[in-house]
């Protein structure tokens, strides 16, 4: 997925984010397989190399270069989707680098990492990851051993229908795969739920949701932060969010139903918006 600028030209800040948790699952899942934990020490010995993921490395595997974007300079985040919206962003992660490598780097010495679930915890809080189903995929997975049947087909399901969709061209699929097809942990029952488009980066500080208050009123300011976030991972989105922010819906409605030349001028002044943030 990552091989050359162009693939990077396709991800946002929040895609990375979002394929390097989904990838750390997929090795920690694997590790649960002693014919697949050889593959999986392999994969976190060729992608913990250089701690810091300073470089970029086209020959290394994706888990390093995600890690390479999402704890990127601006020498990285320029050679994503949306450079500016990506800076603002990554201003906005906290990302927690020494536990992704002490995970990373201890699987690839053939070892069990310690506080498996901390180092998890911790990314979803840095990343945003609020996904329920995500979450619940997580817990599983990291306690494999001990789940009954059923459960371990749910968390395998899951888990393999995200990375269809999020990483269908990358290097660790393809061992997932195997491992779910040989140990029949597929179910036809679960649906897929995953959003096939790109995330976008929705960055936005304080001064910007104060700005908001201008469009939804200031009372609406705390549920309308809650819906950019809730948009931004594609989640399914509260009522109460939907409500405070429908004032920003109205008003894009009374410009569409206004006719053509005010759509118009709406596209000429988000052009002009665009610009001004280069």
């Amino acid at each position: 997925m990552t091989r050359d600028a162009n693939d990077a030209r396709k991800l946002t800040y929040t895609d990375c984010k979002r394929n390097l948790y989904l990838t750390m699952l997929c090795l920690e899942m694997l590790r649960q397989f002693p014919k697949y934990a050889k593959s999986a020490v392999d994969y976190a010995r060729r992608s913990s190399g250089y701690r810091n993921y300073s470089k970029f490395r086209p020959a290394s595997t994706d888990m390093y270069n995600f890690m390479y974007f999402v704890n990127g300079d601006e020498t990285a985040i320029s050679k994503l989707k949306d450079p500016e919206a990506a800076a603002r962003e990554r201003a906005s992660t906290n990302v927690p680098l020494r536990q992704i490598h002490f995970y990373i780097a201890t699987v690839g010495t053939g070892n069990v990492p310690s506080n498996v679930i901390g180092t998890f915890a911790s990314i979803e809080r840095a990343f945003g990851i609020e996904n329920t189903t995500y979450k619940s995929m997580r817990r599983r997975i990291i306690n494999f051993s001990s789940l009954n049947g059923m459960e371990k087909r749910t968390a395998a399901t899951n888990l393999i229908l995200a990375a269809r969709t999020h990483l269908r061209a990358s290097d660790i699929i393809d061992d997932l795969s195997k491992a779910v097809a040989e140990f029949d942990l597929e179910s036809t029952s679960i649906k897929d739920n995953n959003p096939t488009v790109s995330s976008p980066d929705i960055g936005f500080d304080d001064r910007d949701l104060l700005l908001y208050r201008y469009i939804v009123g200031a009372k609406n300011l705390a549920q309308t932060r809650l819906f950019l976030k809730k948009a931004q991972n594609g989640e399914s989105i509260p009522s109460t969010a939907v409500k405070a922010y429908q004032p920003a819906v109205k008003m894009l409605n009374d410009i569409v139903q206004a006719g053509p030349g005010f759509v118009q001028q709406l596209r000429l002044l988000h052009n002009r918006s665009v610009n001004k943030k280069k």
